[in-house]
């Protein structure tokens, strides 16, 4: 995502939390076929007009993950737990 291109991810709990389905990318199920998978990176191949369009949402929303933006929630998570 920091590069500005849409992912395509296995369906997990850490994924989860990071994937925004076609918005940044895509999320197949766990037990997918390679074919599957595969379809969802064609997708973008195919669609150039639409991995530009998640890929500005992908670079978008993997900006909160920027080190000092994140610091700065962890920072209050500490805060406002004490």
């Amino acid at each position: 995502m920091a590069t500005g291109l849409p992912v395509v991810a296995l369906d997990g709990f850490g994924n989860r939390e990071l994937m925004k389905e076609n918005q940044n990318g895509f999320m197949v199920p766990t037990k997918a076929s390679a074919e599957e998978f595969a379809s969802k990176i064609a997708y973008f191949i195919d669609n150039p007009i639409e991995q530009e369009r998640m890929g500005k949402f992908a670079l978008d929303f993997s900006m909160e993950y920027d080190i000092e933006h994140y610091a700065d929630k962890l920072i209050k998570i500490y805060e406002d737990s004490m």
